[in-house]
């Protein structure tokens, strides 16, 4: 796995948290693990439970080939897991 793919995307998880940051919604952040050429898994631990929207997507807009993940997050000591997949290497997310 090329570092540059990691950190695309880590900063397409960075913009998740940025987006809850203001409420601080994930306190820890987004991590990203288990990275190939084309998929990654992205997890954050939310300060309470609750939905947590996720969207990865090229666009900064977040228009254009976007994959959006909801998910339950039951307690703040289990993080909540995405994982992503038909990702295009060499490509900013």
């Amino acid at each position: 796995m090329s570092t540059r793919l990691l950190n695309q995307l880590l900063a397409a998880a960075a913009l998740t948290a940025a987006a809850q940051s203001q409420s601080q919604q994930l306190p820890s952040g987004v991590a990203a693990g288990d990275i190939t050429s084309d998929s990654a898994v992205l997890w954050a631990r939310p300060r309470v439970p609750g939905p947590l929207l996720t969207v990865v997507a090229p666009d900064r807009r977040l228009q254009i080939g976007a994959q959006t993940f909801v998910s339950a997050a039951t307690t703040p000591l289990v993080p909540v897991k995405h994982a992503v997949s038909g990702l295009l290497p060499g490509t900013t997310y």
